[in-house]
């Protein structure tokens, strides 16, 4: 748990955090939505599988994350919790209006 807090500590991965509760991305959608660089998207995702917080499938040369369903499950709760935050709220109403990037 302790790990898990740590990396939800930094802004950038909880909003990575938010937009993968919303459904998959590519790392280009992540970087182009959140204007951060694609090695930090990259690394702040390293966290996650470290974690076993998401899960990643390829299709082509492109992996698309996800937060995992066993993820899901035992943090209910507290996924709960961050959606009623105000940046998540902000994310989400962004994200309506997202196209994601031709990797797909």
């Amino acid at each position: 748990m302790l790990n898990l807090f740590k990396v939800l500590a930094d802004e950038n991965r909880l909003k990575i955090f938010m937009m993968l509760l919303h459904e998959d991305y590519c790392v280009c959608d992540i970087v182009q939505f959140l204007q951060l660089k694609q090695a930090n998207v990259s690394k702040h995702l390293m966290y996650f599988r470290t974690c076993h917080l998401v899960e990643s499938n390829r299709y082509g040369k492109w992996n698309h994350y996800a937060i995992s369903s066993a993820t899901r499950n035992e943090l209910k709760d507290l996924i709960r919790f961050i959606k009623n935050l105000e940046i998540a709220k902000e994310i989400e109403k962004n994200l309506k209006n997202y196209e994601k990037q031709t990797c797909n």
